[in-house]
C-alpha cells in the first residue's frame, strides 16, 4: 500500500460580508491614499493607489513621463 497523503491545511478566509463592511465603513481616502491623474486618450484618468508600491508599479507598466502625470493625495469625499 502507498503511504497516504496529508491533507493540507485549509485556510481561514472571512465571509465576503466582514469584507465589504470593513470597506464600507472605512473613508475612501484612507484606503486609497494615492491619485495618480494621467491623460489617457482625450479624457484625464483618475487611478487610486493603497501603497507607493503600487503606484511605481502602474508607471512603469504603461511607461508614463514624470510630465505626464500628477500624484496627489486622496481628498476626502464630500458626504450628499
Amino acid at each position: 500500500m502507498a503511504p497516504r497523503k496529508r491533507k493540507s491545511p485549509k485556510k481561514i478566509v472571512p465571509p465576503k460580508e466582514v469584507k465589504e463592511t470593513i470597506i464600507e465603513t472605512a473613508p475612501f481616502h484612507l484606503i486609497f491614499p494615492f491619485t495618480l491623474i494621467h491623460k489617457e486618450g482625450t479624457a484625464l484618468k483618475y487611478c487610486y493607489f493603497q501603497v507607493k508600491e503600487h503606484l511605481d508599479k502602474y508607471v512603469h507598466r504603461h511607461q508614463l513621463k514624470s510630465k505626464d502625470f500628477k500624484v496627489e493625495i486622496t481628498k476626502p469625499r464630500e458626504k450628499l
